[in-house]
């Protein structure tokens, strides 16, 4: 399973490598190829295959029409005021809603901020964004290493539909009202794994394992709906004997998890890594972490996108030789 997460995401970077790069900032002061992503995505300059970097800022980039290409879409990253060091600038960059169409099959969207997102394309990856709610209406998706945000005024935070052979990992998805963490309708099909998971689940033909799942924390009951699918060493927090009958478990299950489990202290993203002695360590598959923060692809903070990001830069404001100091960091 590792093997088959890495090599894919490693031929979606090759592909991107050889690609034109755009830049596109809606900040006016500042130059750049496009002001709006919808602009870039309309422009006949911009062909499949190519990547636009889309800068953060106060201001949001609005609801996009529908992607007919193949592309790759990588902002900041998000809670970055909270996670100091990952990135100079401290803006994110927001997108109210974005729908990948027919044509736009294998396209990634990465270290974004992301209201509503419709993927109605196969192969397309959804990874390391900020997300209030995400539907997926096709075959071969990948969710990885998403933060998936509180979504009051939606039915889901992550929905299924006629989408087989989903790979859906690392990401924190919760819901905190009456609705449903994570929603697969009968003709889905998936692996789940590493997941934190706060609310209501219905998963159909899928394997689910190394997850950490518990309620919503607000008073509301969930549910918790299986149909053909195998449940597996996952630890399951606060969660009372009746709310598994009918729904057989598979092997090395943790049930009714009392102690505690995450570290509980920093940014809103930091707060999931395991404390000392979680009984989520070593929990999972051949002994790798339950959780985010384990497994093949681990969460990332802030989701800061795989690529070398600057997060200082200093230089004098006088004189004639300019001693300019920036510091990079790799984020693979």
């Amino acid at each position: 399973m590792k093997q088959t997460v890495i090599t894919l995401l490693l031929f979606l970077v090759s592909i991107t490598a050889w690609a034109t790069v755009w830049h596109v900032n809606n900040n006016s002061s500042l130059s750049s190829d496009f002001s709006a992503l919808a602009t870039a995505f309309a422009s006949a300059d911009v062909i499949a295959g190519d990547t636009l970097y889309v800068y953060g800022s106060p201001v949001t980039y609005g609801s996009l029409p529908v992607l007919s290409k193949r592309l790759t879409l990588i902002g900041p990253g998000y809670y970055l005021s909270q996670n100091p060091g990952l990135q100079h600038n401290l803006s994110p960059a927001i997108i109210e809603y974005i729908n990948f169409g027919p044509g736009s099959e294998g396209s990634l969207i990465s270290g974004i901020t992301l209201n509503a997102v419709d993927v109605n394309a196969a192969n397309v990856v959804v990874q390391r964004n900020l997300i209030r709610r995400l539907y997926v209406y096709a075959a071969n998706c990948m969710v990885l290493q998403n933060f998936f945000d509180d979504v009051p005024g939606y039915n889901f935070a992550l929905y299924a539909n006629n989408a087989p052979n989903m790979v859906v990992g690392n990401n924190r998805i919760t819901y905190s009202l009456a609705g449903w963490c994570v929603f697969m309708n009968d003709d889905c099909s998936g692996i789940f794994y590493n997941n934190c998971t706060w609310g209501s689940c219905r998963y159909r033909n899928a394997e689910v394992y190394n997850c950490v799942i518990d309620w919503d924390g607000n008073g509301w009951e969930w549910t918790w709906d299986i149909a053909n699918s195998n449940i597996h060493h996952n630890l399951m927090m606060n969660i009372y004997s009746w709310d598994w009958s009918g729904y057989p478990l598979g092997a090395a299950n943790q049930l009714n998890v009392t102690a505690q489990v995450f570290a509980e202290t920093g940014s809103t993203d930091g707060y999931y890594q395991l404390c000392t002695g979680s009984p989520a360590l070593g929990a999972g598959v051949a002994g790798v972490d339950c959780g985010i923060y384990g497994g093949a692809t681990p969460y990332k903070l802030s989701g800061i996108p795989a690529i070398p990001a600057i997060h200082t830069f200093s230089a004098p404001a006088t004189g004639f030789t300019i001693p300019v100091q920036i510091g990079a960091r790799s984020n693979n």
